[in-house]
C-alpha cells in the first residue's frame, strides 16, 4: 500500500511532459532527474547493497561495457555492428559459490 501510494504521487512527475522534438533528437525522451529525486526521497542515501530487503534489477547498459570484457574488447565491439547495449543486472543478492 505505501509503495502504490508513493508510485501515484512521483509516476505524473516522472513520465510527466516529453521534452520538445529537437532536444530528443539527442537526448532522452523524460529527464531522469524526477525519477533521482523519488529515488533519493525514498530510500535516501541507501546503497543497493544496504537495502533492507532482497533486491534485484536487470538493466542495460548502454556504453557497451560489460564487468567481463576487456577495455580492448569493449574498443573492438564498439566499433562493430556486435557493440551496443550489454545486460547487466544490480541486486544485493548474497553470491553464490
Amino acid at each position: 500500500a505505501e509503495a502504490a501510494s508513493y508510485y501515484e504521487e512521483y509516476v505524473p512527475a516522472i513520465f510527466g511532459r516529453p521534452r520538445n522534438l529537437v532536444r530528443r533528437a539527442w537526448d532522452a525522451k523524460f529527464s531522469n532527474r524526477p525519477l533521482k529525486d523519488a529515488l533519493r526521497t525514498y530510500f535516501g542515501d541507501a546503497t543497493v547493497a544496504q537495502l533492507p530487503k532482497h533486491f534485484l534489477a536487470p538493466a542495460l547498459r548502454v556504453d557497451g561495457e560489460a564487468s567481463s570484457t576487456t577495455s580492448a574488447e569493449v574498443w573492438r565491439l564498439s566499433q562493430s555492428r556486435e557493440g551496443g547495449w550489454r545486460p547487466a543486472v544490480f541486486s544485493n543478492l548474497p553470491a553464490v559459490r
